[in-house]
């Protein structure tokens, strides 16, 4: 459909459309994917405030009311922020922005609250809660030292180079 492999959203937005619209049933098919991806990116973003709210909650000894009430005031906000951004025909923009600045920032953001500002002590309770096997004196140095610093580099070296991948 003259779109390069690497395009990134517009490969959701317009290529699978096409495809589609040329497959028997693809109209089905189409809600039905639409609707995964809808349900994809929202349990994806429960789980990432799930773990910001609750480094909150242990550290701050904030409710979980609040906890999640400040997560949530915080993604509206740039939701909301990057919504004047883009005009609407510049969808691909937009998802380029979410894909490159906000969903890494996300990640960093998680990574930092869970094993800087909750701390790996808390995080390992949860960690071995139902394992057979001993959880590896390795896992928090790793994650602490090589996970987050990981995190904050792909943050980074998307917005240098404009999403990386």
């Amino acid at each position: 459909f003259g779109i390069k492999p690497n395009a990134g959203p517009p490969l959701m937005f317009i290529t699978l459309p096409n495809v589609f619209r040329q497959m028997p049933m693809g109209r089905l098919f189409a809600g039905l994917f639409f609707l995964s991806v809808a349900f994809a990116g929202i349990t994806s973003l429960i789980n990432m405030f799930e773990a910001v709210s609750e480094s909150w909650q242990t550290r701050f000894r904030l409710s979980r009311k609040t906890a999640v009430a400040l997560c949530s005031a915080r993604g509206l906000g740039l939701e909301t922020l990057g919504i004047f951004l883009e005009a609407e025909p510049n969808v691909g923009s937009w998802m380029d922005f979410i894909t490159i600045i906000v969903v890494p920032f996300g990640a960093v953001l998680g990574a930092v609250s869970i094993y800087y500002v909750l701390g790996f002590g808390e995080i390992a309770k949860e960690l071995k809660e139902g394992r057979k096997k001993p959880l590896g004196s390795f896992f928090g140095p790793l994650a602490r030292y090589v996970y987050v610093p990981l995190a904050v580099i792909v943050f980074i070296l998307g917005i240098v180079y404009g999403g990386i991948g």
